[in-house]
């Protein structure tokens, strides 16, 4: 297995894409907890804007529109993110910039280390597609029948395409 890190903004579907590999990595525990995460994967959220690019390294980054990401986390209690990652619109579209600007837009040849693009809606619409390529870009064996099974079982999957679609024509602000 390859060192893996995976970048994302918040509400780009880092903890969904987490609880698929977890149960993808422990086939007899359907439900897992975050201590039995796999070694050679790392889910930060704090690492996208700060954190130099390390070379041992390869990167997963997971990337949605910042409007619906900006949407989402403002949506959520303030009781579930009491210590908000931006105070203004402004703010949070500035460091969606940055990231965006670090972390995806440079070229294959201008990126030092490999790297893998997962857009949000890839992997809301296309789960076991975007798990597959995540798994083979980590290194991993990848057992069809299995992820295709933990897809079909995970309760964080989208009832219908129709929500997806709904969310992606909505004007959020």
């Amino acid at each position: 297995m390859k060192n893996t890190t995976v970048v994302s903004f918040p509400r780009c579907g880092r903890t969904y894409l987490r609880n698929l590999v977890n149960q993808y990595c422990h086939p007899g525990n359907p439900k897992p907890d975050y201590s039995e995460e796999p070694d050679w994967v790392t889910f930060n959220h704090d690492f996208f804007l700060d954190a130099p690019i390390l070379l041992d390294y390869q990167y997963v980054i997971l990337t949605r529109d910042p409007y619906r990401s900006l949407e989402s986390y403002r949506a959520l209690p303030a009781s579930k993110h009491p210590k908000r990652w931006y105070k203004t619109k402004e703010e949070a579209f500035m460091n969606w910039s940055d990231m965006y600007f670090k972390w995806v837009l440079p070229a294959p040849n201008d990126f030092p280390v490999p790297r893998l693009i997962i857009p949000y809606e890839d992997l809301i619409t296309n789960t076991e597609l975007s798990l597959g390529r995540f798994l083979e870009f980590a290194g991993a064996e990848v057992n069809q029948p299995w992820l295709k099974q933990v897809v079909e079982r995970n309760p964080a999957r989208p009832r219908s395409i129709t929500e997806v679609a709904k969310a992606q024509t909505d004007t959020p602000w």
